[in-house]
């Protein structure tokens, strides 16, 4: 039991206690009640903090007394004592929608309303409590029903978007116009919009025109002699769906926009605007805009539109194809007459009936000629084949009497087709051929198409045949590579020495035509690595058609006048990544030959270069292209053409059809070596007494055309300190007497383990870095790291007999300054030392 005391001491005349008087209360149930209200203050807390939604408790005067945890996470602070309006909603004022009185008077009051301050939807119960000492107050739960609102204003567009589609399919009969017009309207509505617009696009994409224009917009509109055709590139703001292939959604009309173009005198004012693409396929088949809803537009209004247009696009085209069905009915009244085979009955007597017009489409013949019997089949088998036709027919005469064959006809015009017949013998009671029935059908289609399987088939072991000799070639270079820097190395070395002696002028001749020879054969093994593509050159971005008109320059005046060169350039901004040299060398290469084959007897010579877009169809025919933007050269001569194995040779590395001393049979193999680094392709077409022409195929790149400027420095000679790395002792031995001519002082190593230990004991020591690419332990690049962790300001100098694709990158990334590619001139190893230095 709680019990409470209250007394009062009584006390005597010398101060001592005396006695006490006083009552005792049992409060037991008022101790009992304190602890029930303490339990249930900590449910309620436990309640309102479990509670998924916001809690706020305000007073009469609309101050908060209470927030949840969540409404504080909400809010970012506490609100306690502040308006309620200006916590939650942002307002100034007493919120428009405020039901304090109705609570006040003790009404619950549940609602939905929009906040202004974040636009998302809310549904809030208010109601009354009432304290202990008599006071009311407001608690309000609030839950946020954003998505359930958007998901009811979703199903909302959905049912009137199906209510559309029902109405459109309902209009069999309607005309092409009014569907379109119906559509647009609805397309309107279902977004909130009062203006619209609809669209077609031709079938490249380059020309819209306007088919239909909303009520609203026809009323508002005050533009004369309104234009119905457009260009997609002279349009502005609204053509963006077809440039960028997607919806264009602009809020606000009136802010600058550079992609603007304005609009014509008297046309309707824009607020807003919202513009989709519709697509068949991957082509953009229509383009329908709405414009001036009172809110901002969203993405769900581009689906509820897409998804309209795109139904009305199926719609059309069903129509389309039953109207196309409907006049195939009227055309062909028998069944036979829909299918792509053409029924046929023969007779003993060679006479044939064809029961489908078709058959003159695919002969050229009436087919009044055959079943009147003035023409028989027989008449237009193709002369090779007419003796296989009558043996198969005798095969299955004396066998199960039904046959397949195929064979080729001409027709009227001397086109040669491919046809499969199939067929059922009929004889009568004594064996004798009564008649055959059957249909034929024209399978020229499936038979280029075999052909050119076998053609790419072919390419594809020629593509493999050409990568292993690469692969071959590009080996015995890079070995050979080293050799050759010996030798030139020695050569020039030689010759520094004998500048000292005068007297020896005929000895520092012949060593002079050592290094022409030397220069020769780095000349030779460059084209071979770039024949098996092992070389990567510096690419920038290249115009092709300035290339072109400089080689042109260059063949006005070099080829006889014999020869008319043509030229037709609709490439204006045809612009590849490449090496401006590689190109000038594949284009004198075509050129070179094409003169060649009409030396003597005069010609042609055309050279063509326009933009092509690579579609998945181009593809099947030139494997290996990427679809895409691509730059299209042709060179073609009217010379004396190749024959068929010639023409399958004719990118094979040494093999020529010139005299000897004319050509080293490297030249086309570079060109498709040069070709295939910069991912594109070269094919050629040759006959014999027709000429021939080569086509490339070269990926378009979106930069300008840059010209550079090398700046060559003379100065070769220096004091630095170097450290040389290279596993060929040959070559370290040479590079350090021939370094040492210039100035320079040489610290020679064979290991790069051992390299990488002196540059560590003494990393201070070395003024320049100069490393070969492949050695054993470590490689070129990886010294560099490491002597980059050690020194990071040490310069680096990378020299390779070949490099991968991604070799330079690689280079780059590790630190060093320059690549030089194997066999190094002395001169220009000098040169790129200075270059790296900085003088």
């Amino acid at each position: 039991l709680w019990v409470q005391t209250r007394g009062q001491f009584f006390m005597t005349s010398d101060g001592r206690v005396d006695h006490i008087s006083g009552l005792i209360h049992d409060i037991t149930e008022q101790k009992k009640a304190e602890q029930a209200l303490r339990e249930s203050e900590s449910h309620y807390r436990a309640i309102v903090s479990a509670l998924d939604g916001f809690i706020y408790i305000c007073s009469q005067d609309y101050r908060i007394e209470f927030m949840n945890e969540r409404l504080l996470q909400h809010t970012g602070y506490d609100a306690v004592g502040d308006s309620c309006h200006k916590v939650l909603y942002g307002l100034d004022n007493v919120c428009p929608w405020c039901v304090n009185d109705r609570v006040f008077q003790g009404e619950t009051v549940r609602s939905e309303l929009q906040s202004p301050k974040d636009n998302r939807w809310y549904y809030v119960v208010n109601v009354p409590i009432v304290h202990p000492d008599g006071r009311i107050s407001k608690q309000a739960v609030i839950h946020d029903i954003t998505e359930r609102k958007r998901a009811e204003e979703e199903i909302k567009l959905n049912e009137m978007r199906l209510e559309a589609l029902l109405r459109l399919n309902q209009m069999t009969k309607a005309p092409l116009q009014e569907i379109c017009e119906f559509a647009l309207e609805e397309g309107t509505r279902l977004t909130g919009s009062t203006i619209g617009y609809f669209a077609c696009l031709n079938k490249d994409e380059s020309v819209l025109t306007m088919h239909a224009w909303s009520k609203n917009a026809v009323e508002e509109c005050r533009v004369n002699d309104l234009n119905h055709e457009y260009t997609v590139d002279s349009t502005g703001l609204w053509g963006e769906a077809v440039r960028q292939r997607r919806a264009i959604i602009t809020n606000d009309y009136s802010a600058p926009n550079p992609l603007k173009k304005g609009y014509p005198e008297g046309h309707v004012t824009v607020h807003r605007h919202m513009s989709v693409p519709v697509f068949d396929g991957d082509r953009i088949v229509i383009v329908v805009g709405v414009g001036n809803k009172p809110s901002d537009y969203h993405e769900s209004d581009v689906s509820q539109l897409t998804q309209l247009m795109s139904d009305l696009w199926r719609i059309l085209q069903r129509k389309r194809a039953e109207e196309a069905l409907r006049d195939s009915e009227e055309k062909y009244r028998l069944l036979i007459g829909t299918i792509p085979a053409i029924a046929f009955r023969g007779y003993a007597d060679g006479r044939i009936e064809f029961f489908d017009n078709k058959i003159e489409a695919l002969t050229g013949y009436a087919l009044g000629e055959f079943n009147a019997g003035r023409l028989k089949w027989s008449d237009i088998i193709f002369k090779e084949d007419a003796e296989l036709f009558r043996e198969s027919f005798q095969r299955a005469l004396k066998g199960g009497r039904a046959y397949i064959r195929e064979y080729r006809i001409v027709t009227r015009d001397n086109q040669i087709l491919w046809i499969q017949g199939r067929g059922r013998i009929v004889c009568d009671e004594n064996g004798q051929v009564d008649y055959v029935s059957g249909v034929i059908l024209d399978i020229t289609e499936r038979k280029q198409g075999e052909e050119l399987r076998r053609k790419l088939e072919m390419q594809l072991n020629q593509a493999h045949k050409m990568e292993a000799i690469g692969t071959l070639a590009g080996g015995i270079a890079h070995d050979f590579n080293n050799i050759l820097s010996a030798m030139i190395g020695y050569a020039e070395l030689a010759g520094l020495h004998l500048r000292k002696a005068p007297q020896e002028t005929q000895v520092l001749g012949h060593l002079n035509e050592i290094l022409r020879a030397g220069d020769r054969a780095k000349g030779l093994v460059n084209q071979i690595l770039t024949f098996s593509r092992q070389t990567e050159q510096m690419r920038k971005p290249v115009e092709i058609c300035l290339i072109i008109e400089e080689v042109v320059r260059f063949l006005r005046a070099s080829i006889p006048s014999t020869v008319e060169i043509r030229t037709f350039l609709n490439a204006p901004d045809g612009i590849v990544m490449a090496d401006p040299v590689q190109i000038h060398q594949v284009l004198i290469n075509l050129c070179t030959n094409a003169y060649q084959a009409m030396e003597g007897q005069g010609g042609i010579l055309e050279i063509k270069a326009e933009p092509v877009e690579v579609d998945s169809e181009m593809v099947k025919f030139y494997p290996d292209l990427s679809t895409g933007s691509h730059i299209q050269i042709m060179v073609s001569d009217t010379g004396s053409g190749m024959t068929p194995a010639v023409l399958g040779r004719v990118f094979d590395p040494f093999f020529t059809t010139k005299q000897p001393g004319k050509g080293t049979g490297l030249g086309l193999s570079v060109v498709h070596g040069i070709v295939k680094q910069l991912g594109g392709t070269i094919v050629v077409e040759s006959e014999i007494g027709e000429g021939t022409t080569f086509q490339i195929f070269l990926p378009r790149h979106n930069a300008t055309a840059v010209t550079e400027k090398i700046r060559q420095d003379r100065n070769y000679y220096g004091n630095e300190r170097i450290l040389l790395v290279d596993d060929e002792t040959q070559l370290t031995e040479m590079a350090t007497m021939a370094l040492g001519e210039f100035g320079y002082r040489v610290t020679p190593f064979n290991s790069s383990l051992e390299a990488l230990e002196a540059f560590r004991a003494q990393p201070q020591h070395f003024d320049l870095v100069i490393t070969d690419l492949t050695m054993p332990h470590l490689t070129g690049i990886e010294l560099a790291r490491e002597m980059k962790h050690l020194r990071k300001d040490v310069p680096i100098l990378l020299a390779t007999g070949f490099s991968e694709d991604t070799a330079w990158e690689r280079a780059m990334e590790a630190g060093i300054q320059d690549c030089l590619l194997k066999p190094i001139i002395i001169s220009d190893l000098a040169r790129a030392i200075r270059r790296t230095m900085g003088s």
